[in-house]
């Protein structure tokens, strides 16, 4: 092959016969597909290696790198066409009676001032000339305000063609013509469908934990957002959730939760309204660091980070594990923390590893120290907690 800015040429071809290809799924959504002789980082109790796809094991960790980027620009009227597609797809409607191209129409649905005025700004560019219609909605929801963009008519036919958006939301994916559109244009397609049906959601304090979700009842459009974030260096993971009602599809839902991987989406996709911005940077600061902390500091500040230990290891932990750990850490003088990392040996004491306000006239006075080792291997945190707590009277 031989690769141009605009096109690629094929040269030569041969036939290689039939080859099996394999298909390992990661718990975060991402799917590899290769044949057994394709090579890839797995780590395996801790311990990582080169090993043949046909060689990995379920229960395996693979690393994914996410140090990738999109560099081929965008012209400005496919980034507006494909902020439209993103809003069709994520709050919008397309329908057509028949085959008859003058019943074709578009329907876009906005909350407040803000997605309007982004919405109309982009169909003047794009449909210029084309007539529509806004139309208001009441609710009885406060600080809604609701208005839908309805657009009709045979010139809306190429547009549509397109991007392929006759099709019903449960067999929406992302349109081959975002794929090929460049960078800012898959910013676009993104940032409209984050903000039509996207959230960003600020758990407790105490978590200090934050996440940017979006859900869908296509399987195909979370793996194929999942793909386009990963594309830009974004780490992302796509989980199904539930639904009970029968009438109802089940959700797959796309979250952000990485802090370095929060600000980048702040600082490449973003979102249209100020409110949703303005959340984003609580998101982003120190306020939620979440997984940006060291690993360590996580493990015995944070609630809920830990986890029960496989290979017996919870036998021997003295119960320290995920709330446990951060009680006991609160309430200890000291900590000795002895680090695996990648066969060499860490040593860690820290006199402040205080994370929560726990008073010694509220809890009683108990002095407790305890030593910790923690086995970790490249690019998969895992960790096993082999010496009990050693608690000594008060002096």
């Amino acid at each position: 092959m031989i690769s141009e800015p605009e096109a690629e040429f094929l040269l030569t071809s041969t036939t290689i016969g039939r080859a099996t290809v394999f298909r390992l799924e990661l718990r975060s959504g991402v799917a590899i597909e290769a044949t057994g002789d394709h090579l890839v980082w797995a780590i395996v109790n801790g311990v990582g290696s080169w090993r043949r796809v046909d060689e990995v094991e379920p229960g395996a960790a693979l690393c994914l790198c996410t140090r990738t980027e999109v560099r081929r620009p965008s012209e400005d009227a496919r980034v507006d066409e494909a902020a439209l597609v993103g809003w069709l797809q994520a709050d919008g409607f397309v329908g057509q009676d028949g085959h008859d191209p003058d019943s074709l129409a578009l329907e876009l649905t906005t909350i407040d001032k803000d997605e309007l005025d982004y919405i109309l700004e982009r169909v003047h560019r794009v449909f210029e000339g084309v007539h529509y219609h806004i139309r208001s909605l009441e609710t009885r929801t406060p600080g809604l305000d609701i208005h839908r963009i309805r657009l009709y008519g045979e010139r809306l036919q190429p547009f549509v063609d397109a991007y392929g958006l006759l099709r019903s939301s449960a067999d929406h994916a992302v349109p081959a013509g975002v794929l090929r559109a460049g960078r800012e244009a898959q910013a676009a397609y993104l940032r409209a469908l984050f903000q039509a049906q996207g959230a960003v959601e600020l758990r407790s304090y105490w978590a200090r934990l934050a996440e940017i979700t979006l859900s869908t009842t296509s399987a195909a459009l979370a793996h194929g957002v999942q793909a386009l974030l990963l594309n830009l260096g974004i780490y992302a993971r796509v989980g199904r959730g539930s639904e009970t009602r029968e009438s109802r599809r089940t959700p797959f839902v796309i979250s952000i939760v990485h802090a370095e991987s929060r600000a980048l989406f702040r600082d490449l996709i973003g979102f249209v309204s100020d409110d949703k911005r303005q959340r984003l940077d609580v998101a982003c600061s120190d306020q939620f660091a979440g997984k940006k902390l060291p690993a360590a500091t996580v493990l015995l500040t944070v609630p809920h980070s830990g986890g029960k230990f496989a290979e017996g290891a919870y036998k021997t932990a003295g119960g320290l594990h995920g709330v446990g750990a951060t009680i006991i850490n609160a309430l200890s003088e000291w900590l000795e923390l002895d680090i695996w990392q990648t066969r060499e040996l860490r040593k860690f004491i820290d006199h402040r590893l205080q994370a929560l306000d726990f008073a010694n006239d509220r809890v009683g006075p108990f002095s407790h120290h305890h030593r910790i080792q923690i086995v970790r291997g490249l690019a998969c945190f895992q960790y096993r907690l082999t010496f009990p707590i050693y608690i000594h009277a008060a002096r």
